[in-house]
């Protein structure tokens, strides 16, 4: 499966556009029997450490089973102030789309303060959960 091969490249890479590279061939991977795609973008700040973590999640066919592909990433924070983001977008949504998902996190401030500070993440991590 072509996620499994996507989510092997992301625990060496540290650069946070080439992970959204990644992010963004999961998002448009074809499932087979997809219903209730949702992307979801999480920041929250805690310890000295600003947590940075997006996902997939859906259903498929008539199953009650929900997957979860995620991505998260931890970065140092030199400084103490709070950022906080709970961002979901679902495939009911009029803007739903992988560019508007990929652009909401370009566009936050975690992410800018990412790339400003040339900030490299202590830990990557992925996966794929099913609940």
């Amino acid at each position: 499966m072509l996620i499994n091969k996507m989510h092997n490249k992301i625990v060496n890479e540290t650069d946070i556009d080439k992970i959204l590279d990644i992010l963004k061939d999961i998002c448009i991977e074809k499932i087979r029997g997809l219903r209730e795609d949702t992307y979801q973008f999480s920041v929250y700040h805690q310890k000295g450490n600003l947590y940075f973590g997006m996902s997939r999640q859906f259903a498929k066919g008539k199953s009650e089973e929900y997957y979860q592909h995620y991505i998260d990433l931890v970065f140092p924070i030199p400084y103490k102030e709070e950022m906080r983001e709970d961002f979901w977008l679902e495939d009911n949504d009029e803007d739903f789309s992988v560019e508007n998902f990929i652009e909401h996190i370009k566009n936050s401030k975690a992410y800018k303060t990412i790339k400003e500070s040339n900030l490299e993440p202590l830990s990557v991590s992925s996966g794929i959960n099913e609940t």
